[in-house]
């Protein structure tokens, strides 16, 4: 009886195995819907990181209007240069804009023994990937557009009157902006003040916080995240077109695209 019983389990436990083909088929099946789904989590995975990054700029108007209250409605370029207010260790005393706003407390801090941790000074879509590393690279700030010295962000400071914004170089230099007169009668709302860039940095592509005016990234489906001076965000490339004079694609890394929709 129990040997019947036995005979009858495994024969039961026979019926029910996979054969070969059918293993095969299951695996395909997963495979296929992997397939589909995998597009779908990557555009989800691009709309948290151009989400996130929109945050962080938001967060940095903030810091740019509270310091614009605190300076006469001055707003500053990518080679601001702040020491730390109190002398902590991890903290640098040199002339990146980011840097400078953490060391004034208009953004949040960072520090130099603790890198790889999350900063809102960079964006999460390309290097350094929305962390600490390095303190050239980060999102840039608008500087002077000089006619001069193509595309180069140099730096200065603006004075911001209403719908006018003028440039001002540092002490000893006296360039002005090339589109002094178009910024004359300009809408806050339509001012760059910081943007999305990729760029090399001598070492490699990356973010830096002075990045020319010919390295707008499109980090974001074919867009750049934008801070203008009213603070809103914007992801877009045509709305830049007054600013910028070339897009870099930070996936192909190919350089010097059109500045337009």
């Amino acid at each position: 009886m129990k040997r019947m019983r036995n005979h009858r389990n495994i024969l039961h436990i026979k019926r029910f195995r996979f054969t070969l083909i059918e293993l095969l088929v299951v695996i395909a099946i997963i495979a296929i819907l992997a397939s589909m789904l995998l597009p779908a989590l990557n555009k989800a995975r691009d709309r948290a990181k151009t989400a996130n990054c929109a945050s962080n700029l938001k967060q940095i108007g903030i810091g740019d209007a509270q310091y614009g209250q605190d300076y006469e409605g001055w707003l500053y370029g990518p080679r601001l240069k702040a020491a730390p207010q109190t002398a902590v260790s991890g903290t640098l005393n040199t002339n990146f804009w980011t840097i400078s706003m953490a060391n004034l407390g208009y953004i949040q801090n960072y520090n130099t023994t603790r890198k790889q941790v999350n900063w809102i000074a960079a964006c999460p879509a390309t290097h350094p990937y929305g962390k600490f590393e390095h303190e050239i690279m980060g999102y840039a700030k608008r500087g002077i557009h000089t006619s001069d010295k193509v595309n180069v962000n140099q730096d200065g400071y603006w004075k911001a009157s209403g719908n006018s914004f003028r440039p001002v170089a540092p002490p000893g230099s006296s360039y002005t902006d090339k589109n002094e007169e178009l910024l004359s009668h300009l809408s806050p709302s339509m001012f760059v003040t910081t943007f999305d860039n990729f760029q090399d940095n001598g070492a490699r592509m990356t973010q830096v916080v002075y990045a020319t005016f010919e390295s707008l990234s499109l980090s974001h489906s074919g867009k750049a995240n934008v801070l203008f001076h009213d603070g809103h965000v914007e992801a877009t490339r045509s709305a830049c077109s007054r600013t910028f004079s070339a897009c870099v694609d930070p996936v192909s890394q190919t350089k010097r695209l059109w500045v337009g929709p």
